[in-house]
């Protein structure tokens, strides 16, 4: 409701919103390693119905590879696959066909 506070039904929601992205990342995850690699992203990204380009790929990894370690954690998996809503949804908005 934008009043600056969450109430439990809004608490409720985004636990379930994050249960399912760490479900998500944790089946993309196949080494168990607690990351994800350049080609787990791919899968994940694939998965969801969006294909990219090579470079966007890598794109993606070294804007949210923001330690450069080759990998990807949970909060950066997670800020990934928002802006990459965040950018769907904008284009559905300005898109007039």
């Amino acid at each position: 409701d934008r009043d600056g506070n969450i109430n439990r039904s809004e608490f409720a929601s985004l636990w379930t919103y994050l249960s399912d992205w760490r479900t998500c990342f944790e089946s993309h995850d196949r080494d168990r390693s607690g990351h994800i690699s350049r080609a787990e992203l791919k899968d994940a990204i694939e998965q969801i119905g969006y294909k990219f380009s090579g470079p966007f790929y890598e794109r993606l990894f070294k804007i949210y590879d923001k330690e450069n370690s080759n990998q990807l954690g949970f909060d950066s998996f997670i800020q990934l696959f928002c802006e990459l809503h965040n950018l769907t949804e904008a284009f559905k908005r300005k898109d007039t066909s």
